[in-house]
Parts: C-alpha cells; sequence; structure tokens
C-alpha cells in the first residue's frame, strides 16, 4: 500500500483536476429554463449521483465556462460545505456536457492507475473525510482549495487487481448492509399496510369506528402534561431523561441520555416514566413518536415531549401505529402553530378525535406489530454485525492488512455481492467467530395473522392461509408519474423506454425495461404459484442486469423512477393494468404437507429438501404474493 497524489493518477489532459468559476462569474441573472445543465452539490447524495433539480446557463454561457465542463465517468467532489463526498457522473440524460459551480471539484482519473469502483470505495472513508476536513479553510462554511486537492494523498495497492479485489470485497459487504437495511424498511411497511387493512383510514373512518378524544381514552391517571422545562446541566450519575432528539427509533433506550439532577426530576413528578408510555413531541417536529423502553422506569422527559399512557381498554400498539399513520399526523400538523418553533397546545392535543375499534382487534394488531419488532431487532442487530464487519474490513484493507489472494476478479463490477468468494474470513480472530456474512432474512418472514373487524364479518370457513388484499395501502408519498398506463399507446415502445428510462427494483436498477415487460416477465415466471419478494429481486439479477445499490434516503430524494415496493403495491392495490396480485402469510409450520401453497420450485421437491435437512419450515414462513388470473 502506498500514498500518492490525486495530481499522480489524474488523467494526462488539461483541466483534470478542476473546479466550478468564481462567483462572479457565474451570477443568478445567468440561468436560463433551457440549455446546458449546471450541476449542484445536492447531485451527489452520499456517493451516488443523482441528475434532479438541475439548473440551466446559455450553451454561450457554457463556453465562457468551458475550464469547469465536466461529462460522463468524471468525478465530482464536494469541496465547500459538506466536505469530502464524492461521486461518479453516470447519467447526464442525454447531455454531452454540464457545468460544476464553485462549490464543486472535477477529478478525471487515469483508469489505467486506479479503478474508479476503488477510487469511490477511498472517499466514502471515515479516515479520509476527517483527514480532508482537517486541511480546509477554518471559515463559516469550510472549503478546500484546488491546490490542495490536486495535492491529497490516498491510500492505493500496488497493482489494479488489488484494488478490484478490495473495491469487490467491500462492495459485497454494502450489498448485504443494503439488504438489511431493506428488510427493515419492508417489515415497517409491512405493519403499516396491516394497520390500514384492519381498520382503515383513521380520519376518514370508512369502516365505521366509534371515536373519542384523546383525553377520554388514556389512562384516568395519565395528565397529557409537558415535561422538565429547564433540566439544567448534564451530571454523571443523574437521572436519565428523553428528549425530542431522542425519539429516533420505535424504543427509546437508557444509553445515550442526557442525565440531570435527581432534585430537578422530582419537580416533574407528573411525568417521571414507569416503561411503556408512548413519548410523543410537541414542539419542535410535533407528532414524532416513540415507545419507553421498560429500562426507563424512574427516568423523566423533557419540555418537549408529552408520555402518553392507557389502561386495559385502548392498546399502546395500536395506539402507537395510529398516532404514526399518515392522516393523524396531518391533523396534528394542523392543530401546529409558531414559526420559528413550532408546538402543539396540550388543550389541543387532548382534544384529538381517534377511532376506538374493539379492544380484541386492537389485541390482534398489536400481537402481529409485536412479532414484527422481534424480527426488526433481530435483523438491526444483524445490520449492526454487518456495519462493524464493513468497518473492520475497510480498515484493514486500507491498511493493506487484508488477505486477498482468494478473491476472484473475473467479474468486472467490483464486487455486487454474487461473488462465492469468502476473503471475509480472513477476519477471524484466534478464540474468535467471525461476523455473520450470510444474505440477510427477507423482510417478507413478517408475523403471520388474521384478524376479524368486530362487525361479525369474520368467515371462520376460510382457509387461515387465503390471500388478503391490503387495497386500501398508500406506501409512499411519491410525486412521480403514476403506473396507471390505461390510456397509453403500447405501440409506442420507445416513447414509452424514454419515459421510464429505468425501473429501480428494490434497491437494485435494472436497466432497460419499461412497466409493459416488467409485468409479463413477472407473469411468465410466477404464474400459478405462490413467491415471496426475493425470488422478484432473483429475477432481475439473474437477467444480468446492471445492479446498483441505494440508501432508501436516496430513494425518497429521487422522483425520476419508481421502486419495487411502489410497484408491488401499485399492483395490490389494482391501480396499475399489467398486473393484479394478493398477498397473504404462510405458516409453514402449521402445513407440513404444504398443502395451502404451491411452491414454483415443486411442493414434493422442497418436502425433500426439508426431509434432507437442506432446508426447515421456518425458511418457508413468511409472505408470499399471488398473481390474480
Amino acid at each position: 500500500m502506498k500514498e500518492v497524489k490525486l495530481t499522480d493518477i489524474a488523467a494526462n489532459e488539461k483541466n483534470a483536476i478542476v473546479d466550478g468559476p468564481f462567483g462572479s462569474s457565474l451570477k443568478l441573472s445567468d440561468y436560463v429554463d433551457r440549455g446546458i445543465p449546471v450541476l449542484q452539490g445536492k447531485n451527489i447524495t452520499g456517493d451516488k449521483f443523482i441528475f434532479s433539480d438541475v439548473r440551466y446557463i446559455s450553451e454561450k454561457k457554457a463556453i465562457e465556462l468551458s475550464r469547469s465542463k465536466v461529462v460522463e465517468r468524471d468525478f465530482l467532489l464536494v469541496k465547500i460545505g459538506s466536505i469530502g463526498y464524492l461521486a461518479r457522473i453516470d447519467d447526464l440524460h442525454g447531455y454531452d456536457y454540464a457545468i460544476i459551480p464553485a462549490n464543486l471539484a472535477k477529478i478525471k482519473i487515469d483508469e489505467t492507475q486506479i479503478y474508479p469502483e476503488y477510487f469511490i470505495q477511498v472517499f466514502k472513508q471515515d479516515f479520509i473525510k476527517q483527514k480532508l476536513l482537517s486541511i480546509c479553510s477554518k471559515t463559516a462554511q469550510p472549503a478546500l482549495s484546488l491546490s490542495k486537492i490536486k495535492s491529497f494523498k490516498i491510500p492505493i495497492p500496488d497493482t489494479i487487481d488489488d484494488q478490484k479485489r478490495i473495491a469487490k470485497v467491500l462492495s459485497k459487504a454494502e450489498g448485504l448492509i443494503a439488504k438489511r437495511k431493506e428488510s427493515i424498511a419492508l417489515l415497517d411497511e409491512y405493519v403499516k399496510s396491516t394497520f390500514l387493512a384492519m381498520f382503515g383510514d383513521p380520519v376518514k373512518n370508512e369502516k365505521g369506528w366509534e371515536k373519542d378524544f384523546l383525553e377520554n381514552l388514556v389512562s384516568s391517571d395519565c395528565p397529557l402534561t409537558y415535561g422538565i422545562v429547564q433540566p439544567g446541566d448534564e451530571v454523571s450519575n443523574g437521572v436519565p431523561i428523553v428528549r425530542p432528539v431522542d425519539l429516533i427509533d420505535t424504543y427509546v433506550h437508557k444509553k445515550y441520555l442526557k442525565r440531570i439532577e435527581p432534585r430537578i426530576s422530582q419537580q416533574f413528578s407528573r411525568t417521571i416514566l414507569k416503561g411503556g408510555e408512548l413519548l410523543m413531541c410537541v414542539r419542535g417536529t410535533t407528532g414524532v413518536i416513540s415507545i419507553a423502553a421498560q429500562e426507563l422506569r424512574n427516568c423523566n422527559v423533557s419540555r418537549g415531549l408529552t408520555p402518553i399512557w392507557f389502561d386495559n381498554s385502548y392498546n399502546k400498539y395500536f395506539a402507537f401505529n395510529l398516532f404514526k399513520s399518515k392522516s393523524v399526523q396531518n391533523e396534528i400538523a394542523k392543530k401546529t402553530y409558531g414559526i420559528a418553533l413550532k408546538q402543539i397546545n396540550l388543550s389541543d392535543l387532548r382534544k384529538l378525535f381517534l377511532i376506538n375499534p374493539p379492544i380484541e382487534l386492537q389485541n390482534q394488531f398489536a400481537e402481529i406489530v409485536e412479532k414484527s419488532e422481534a424480527l426488526k431487532e433481530k435483523y438491526q442487530e444483524s445490520l449492526q454485525e454487518l456495519e462493524n464487519l464493513y468497518g473492520s474490513l475497510s480498515q484493514r484493507a486500507f491498511k493493506g492488512e487484508l488477505s486477498l489472494e482468494n478473491v476472484s476478479i473475473d467479474d468486472e463490477d467490483g464486487g455486487s455481492g454474487e461473488t462465492e468468494d469468502k476473503p471475509i474470513m480472513d477476519e477471524k480472530k484466534e478464540g474468535e467467530e467471525p461476523p455473520s456474512t450470510d444474505a440477510p432474512p427477507e423482510a417478507e418472514e413478517a408475523p403471520k395473522g388474521s384478524f376479524d373487524d368486530g362487525k361479525g364479518d369474520k368467515d371462520n370457513s376460510k382457509s387461515p392461509y387465503d390471500s388478503k388484499d391490503f387495497d386500501t395501502y398508500e406506501p409512499f408519498d411519491d410525486d412521480g408519474e403514476n403506473w396507471d398506463t390505461s390510456d397509453k399507446d403500447w405501440n409506442d415502445e420507445e416513447e414509452e423506454k424514454e419515459r421510464i428510462r429505468t425501473v429501480r427494483i428494490n434497491n437494485l436498477i435494472v436497466d432497460n425495461y419499461y412497466a409493459g415487460e416488467i409485468a409479463n416477465m413477472i407473469k411468465r415466471q410466477f404464474t400459478g404459484f405462490d413467491f415471496r419478494f426475493k425470488e422478484l429481486v432473483e429475477m432481475f439479477e439473474n437477467m444480468g442486469g446492471s445492479i446498483i445499490y441505494y440508501s432508501t434516503q436516496e430513494l425518497k430524494r429521487t422522483k425520476a423512477t419508481k421502486d419495487v415496493r411502489t410497484l408491488l403495491f401499485d399492483y395490490l392495490q389494482g391501480t396499475n393494468p399489467e398486473l393484479k396480485l394478493t398477498q397473504h402469510f404462510y405458516d409453514a409450520k402449521a402445513d407440513i404437507k404444504l398443502e395451502h401453497i404451491n411452491l414454483r420450485d415443486g411442493n414434493d421437491e422442497v418436502l425433500r429438501a426439508i426431509d434432507a435437512r437442506e432446508i426447515s419450515y421456518d425458511d418457508l414462513c413468511g409472505i408470499y404474493f399471488k398473481i390474480i388470473k
């Protein structure tokens, strides 16, 4: 492993490393409606380039600024503000080139000296970002000069092949992390869809549930009041308090909480926690909600939170998901006031008008939630292991300590997670087991749940394995186009391909397919069978498409295409004329002869695999989809 300057690995051409024009050279008045795109820092999301929300200048102006021209395969580095983020331009949407502004720098590498995927991995590392921050100007907004960028040194192995091997190993680990995150996200979406299927929209109340004010639904000893107004300074071994910034996950735990003087907590005894309360933010981002873990007994909350608890007549897990629903969040937003500091009056909170379905139905839903949360906790623990693994691998890789001799570089994708090589097993230290590197369990393995809506409509003659349509579920706030193509001329294939250049499949991008083709491929593969989400992903992976991993946040920011979860729920809702699906929950342990499912691999073959202990009944449990003819 050696260190080289960026100028040493830059392409042998003028302006291989260059920044954008000085501010006075590119003014607001230069922007026009159409022309040559000007990229911005926000076009870099994490380590991905996103062509969206671009501005334009005239071709004449672009010629003036041609020093700062960039093309596809160039790298962009953020040099002002969010220092150190780097991405490769992979698609300029048909434009021959673009111009960069002052807060970006272009780096065109010599690919005979450095492998592009390795270069990307280098700039993902925290130690590189910290090193960049240490040399930037100490102004109100950190900035890197072009000279410092050119002289910046990065570690590289002696050979391109070793660069490819490192990129492959780290990309594989990243792929596992992305899949595990998606499993967690799908589990959350499953709970949301189940809530809507069982209870409908809680504000529209199409199912006609009884409704009451929140103040009448909470326990008689729940005051619905604020927490500690002035917590004071932090005190070691003091009383932990929960603040709005701590409402991140479903549960709030004691670790990392601020601690205060016990006497201050005692002055606000009405909000001392017993564990299990809902904690709602009433100042700042109003409506954010979490559950206090049992370990928070005798802890307290700050002024920005209101603890909410119920007796046995109203289920807290039902209430938690009720408050998280989009329509109830909208009601809370309507009651929120303020500009600089948004808040909701407790009097308005007490008057929230909420549905009150039969407690038996609430409890059935709560059982599903509790099982889902247990699975989610397992996934999150595994995700932490995978992230620790990635950290360990990258640390060793850039120190030259990672064993690479077993890593194949036959494929040129830099490591998509498809390889059978296992160099990461070198991480095992004597006397210690390495972190698990198995592919994550799919989020389809959600708990099975049947329900009665409390109105006498339950059909007890149906098999518990029969499909249940979740046709009220709206999975995303997507501002993009609907997938309804009923008014399209499907003979105009080129127009449709232009409208949907790529289709985002889960965290994958599969190039050159449009909506009708996708539906037909699914029909060809799965008609007559029960199939799982991971089988869809495997189908697209096996097509040999261009596969790239994205984070959930990146998917939300990119509105040009839809991801497979949205597509699946379009199919479930029946809003896409190309394909209609149902989903159901299958418990193989309650159906040991596999009589209530039709698997594509063949039920008899699967039973033989179970007898041979190659798989277990647990492996078959989860959410399945079926095509409606």
